[in-house]
């Protein structure tokens, strides 16, 4: 019998769903991507990304009028590309009340002069530098597309298909490739054929906006984007460029011809559409780079710039390039993506690009940035009871009218979780002592199974938990 169909039958009744504010799939899902691998040390990366999320929100994002925006340095300041880099990791947090106000900001910000998207660089109350840089206005549409997911009824379906339906107006034809413009000014997009920045390109995501506008334009511009990355990629290293004709050719007027502080967010971002989608270029690419980031240069020596065939430009060792590194890493062996995971679990976020940037890197390599086919497939994989021999029978748990769940007779040192009947994780940490007490406020309502297991990771002990 599945260990779902079992607790159905000791929980005869559900006390409901929960609504409203609530997730659908609260942080941490610590999910296993349908392709490459993952760290060794995930549980050690799951727990960096918490603290992390807050240490940024505290640090960085700043009210204005009611709503809240990102600040960077100085504080007073806001950018889109922060904008896209915070609505993501807030989405999959499962923050609504955050994510709306980020939201709220963000349209109040875009201008029909801008293409409809948002002036880049603004102020709460000003506008410091108008007109579209799309890379944020491209996060933000990822970010809605996870708010639906995890909100399916408030309406961020329709949020999404406007903000794609304004963002199509900067995709355009070079030959037989489509191109993503890097920006609108005036109303009209610039940039195009001859200047374009692969860091700007999200494909992973681009598939489903496909799904989710009928439009297969950008599944199209998806598949392109492997062509655009690999005719700027330098063939022994693997970097790329910050600014790069579709053609290939690096950088495009006065814009930067080398790997720099745009391009350190092309391998996060690339390698996503291999976990995702399997994408064979993505991983073929991702390979190639982060063998040569870890051969070559020694990932306690990577730094934030390199000519495309590997000379030292930069001086910063950073979460901002690192991080991104350590996810491109999860398309190739596990030696070497342990050795990057290692480095990036000793980096703080002294620089504002860093501190928004590793949210979203300890999320991708922690399996939480998931997509709904991935926790789709996931629930539905039979779960089997553990046998017998394995459960101790002395886990005991009560929940007082507080909400605080207690847990006793744990036997030894290990890990309690709390799950769905679907399986979807709502709780996970370490236990180091005979007992534990858990805040189960913001567990949703309805049958839970908590689980306990040893430091060998054999599950323990498990029961059932009716939360009303």
């Amino acid at each position: 019998m599945r260990l779902a169909a079992a607790a159905a039958i000791i929980c005869i009744c559900l006390f409901g769903t929960s609504f409203g504010q609530e997730p659908k799939y609260p942080f941490p899902q610590n999910i296993t991507y349908p392709h490459g691998i993952l760290p060794t040390k995930r549980d050690a990366v799951t727990e960096m990304a918490k603290k992390w999320y807050s240490n940024w929100k505290n640090k960085y994002l700043q009210e204005c009028n009611g709503n809240t925006r990102p600040g960077v340095d100085p504080l007073s300041r806001s950018l889109v590309e922060a904008q896209g880099f915070a609505m993501v990791p807030i989405a999959y947090m499962g923050d609504k009340a955050l994510f709306d106000k980020m939201y709220n900001f963000y349209k109040s910000k875009c201008v029909s002069s801008a293409c409809g998207l948002m002036d880049w660089k603004v102020t709460c109350s000003g506008v410091e530098a108008p007109g579209a840089a799309t890379d944020g206005d491209v996060d933000v549409a990822c970010a809605l597309l996870i708010a639906h997911w995890q909100w399916p009824d408030a309406g961020y379906d329709e949020k999404l298909k406007a903000l794609l339906t304004n963002l199509k107006k900067l995709i355009s034809s070079c030959g037989n490739l489509l191109v993503l413009h890097p920006g609108c000014g005036g109303g009209s997009p610039w940039g195009g054929c001859n200047e374009t920045d692969l860091s700007y390109y999200a494909p992973a995501f681009f598939r489903y906006f496909a799904d989710i506008s009928g439009d297969e334009q950008w599944n199209k511009l998806a598949d392109d984007t492997q062509i655009i990355r690999d005719n700027g990629a330098n063939a022994q290293t693997g970097l790329v460029p910050d600014w790069q004709s579709v053609e290939g050719r690096a950088g495009a007027g006065a814009r930067v011809g080398y790997f720099a502080y745009d391009a350190i967010r092309a391998p996060y971002k690339q390698t996503m559409d291999f976990l995702w989608h399997g994408t064979a270029k993505a991983e073929t690419w991702c390979k190639k780079l982060t063998t040569w980031a870890h051969n070559s240069v020694g990932v306690r020596n990577i730094v934030d710039g390199y000519d495309l065939n590997g000379n030292k430009r930069g001086s910063n060792h950073n979460m901002a390039v690192l991080g991104s590194m350590a996810v491109a890493a999860m398309a190739n062996s596990q030696d070497i993506l342990d050795a990057f995971v290692d480095e990036t679990l000793t980096r703080t976020d002294g620089y504002w690009y860093s501190g928004y940037l590793g949210n979203l890197y300890l999320f991708a390599l922690s399996g939480n940035m998931w997509n709904p086919d991935i926790l789709r497939e996931s629930a539905n994989r039979p779960v089997r009871a553990k046998a017998p021999a394995l459960m101790s029978g002395n886990l005991k748990v009560s929940l007082s009218v507080n909400h605080t769940i207690h847990l006793s007779g744990l036997p030894e040192a290990g890990t309690v979780s709390i799950v769905t009947l679907s399986g979807q994780t709502l709780f996970r940490s370490a236990a180091t002592g005979k007992s534990v007490s858990i805040d189960g406020s913001g567990l949703g309502s309805g049958c839970r199974i908590v689980k306990f297991s040893g430091e060998s990771g054999r599950m323990n002990d498990q029961q059932m938990l009716l939360l009303p």
